[in-house]
C-alpha cells in the first residue's frame, strides 16, 4: 500500500522560519483547537501545512499533515497524550519511522504548559493508522476531466476532435499558520 500525501517532503525554508513558525503553533494551540470548527470548516485552513506537522515513514512515504486532519483527530480523541512536564493533554502533531521495523516516534505539544513531548508510543498503529485513514478521506487534488483526443487510424491518420481538459475541482490553496491565527486572533471567525 502506498499512501501520497499532500507534498512530498518538508520545503526548503530557512531553518530560523521553520523554528519560529513551531513557536508560533506552540504559543496559539489553544486558540487552535477552541477554533477548530473554524479551520476543519474552512478549507484553506484545513489544508494549512507546517513544516513540525510532517509524518516521515519509511516504505509508505509520508509528507506534511494538514491542520484540519488534525483538528479532526483531536476532536475524535486521537492523537493525545500525556505531558511527561505537567500531566496535561499532549497534541501530536508529528510522528515518524517504520512499521516494519517497530523504530518510531511522535512529537507534540501540550495544551497546558506549551511545552514540547516527544511521546513513548506503545502501539504505533494506534497513532499511524488514524492519520493515514483521515488524509485518505480528505485528499487536496485537483479532479481532471479529460477532454477528447483522436484516434489514430492507419487508413485516414488522426480521426476525431481534439477538446481541451476540464478542471472541474480545483486544488485548495491554503494560507499559512501565521495567517490563520491572524484571523483567528482577529475575531475573523
Amino acid at each position: 500500500m502506498t499512501v501520497h500525501i499532500y507534498t512530498p517532503g518538508r520545503d526548503d525554508r530557512p531553518a530560523d522560519v521553520i523554528v519560529s513558525e513551531t513557536k508560533l503553533f506552540r504559543e496559539n494551540l489553544p486558540l487552535l483547537l477552541e477554533k477548530a470548527d473554524v479551520i476543519i470548516n474552512t478549507p484553506r485552513y484545513f489544508f494549512c501545512t507546517f513544516d513540525s506537522a510532517f509524518i516521515p515513514l519509511m516504505f509508505i512515504h509520508g509528507g506534511m499533515i494538514p491542520l484540519g486532519i488534525l483538528s479532526l483527530l483531536w476532536q475524535q480523541g486521537k492523537l493525545k497524550a500525556i505531558c511527561e512536564f505537567c500531566g496535561g493533554e499532549v497534541y501530536i502533531y508529528g510522528l515518524g519511522g517504520s512499521p516494519l521495523s517497530g523504530s518510531h516516534s511522535a512529537r507534540g505539544c501540550c495544551k497546558d504548559c506549551a511545552r514540547y513531548n516527544k511521546v513513548i508510543v506503545d502501539h504505533f498503529p494506534d497513532l499511524w493508522k488514524p492519520l493515514i485513514e483521515a488524509i485518505q478521506a480528505y485528499p487536496n487534488e485537483e479532479i481532471i476531466e479529460k477532454g477528447e483526443r483522436p484516434i489514430f487510424s492507419w487508413s485516414q491518420g488522426l480521426v476525431g476532435n481534439t477538446t481541451p481538459d476540464k478542471v472541474s475541482k480545483a486544488k485548495v490553496e491554503a494560507v499559512s499558520l501565521a495567517e490563520i491565527i491572524k484571523d483567528l486572533q482577529g475575531n475573523f471567525c
